[in-house]
């Protein structure tokens, strides 16, 4: 199943992330293990979101990146099948 996971971060927790090299490093990680067919990264309603779509087997594959301790907070996500 195509799906499209919406991940929204914080503002005050992706600054922060930003500054101590978090990010990129969750970011990379999250996309290295999903293997999307692509991803996209853009501010929408003043914050910073992730667009990922990719093909999964299971729908809730996604769950364990946003309960996995990567984030600060957890994100406001959407998963949308397609």
């Amino acid at each position: 199943m195509r799906c499209l996971l919406k991940v929204s971060i914080p503002v005050a927790e992706g600054n922060a992330a930003i500054s101590d090299g978090t990010l990129g490093q969750t970011i990379g990680s999250i996309l290295n293990d999903l293997k999307p067919e692509a991803s996209y990264f853009a501010e929408d309603k003043g914050v910073r979101t992730g667009f990922i779509f990719s093909i999964w087997k299971t729908p809730h594959r996604f769950q364990p990146w946003l309960s996995r301790g990567f984030w600060r907070s957890t994100p406001t996500s959407k998963f949308i099948p397609q």
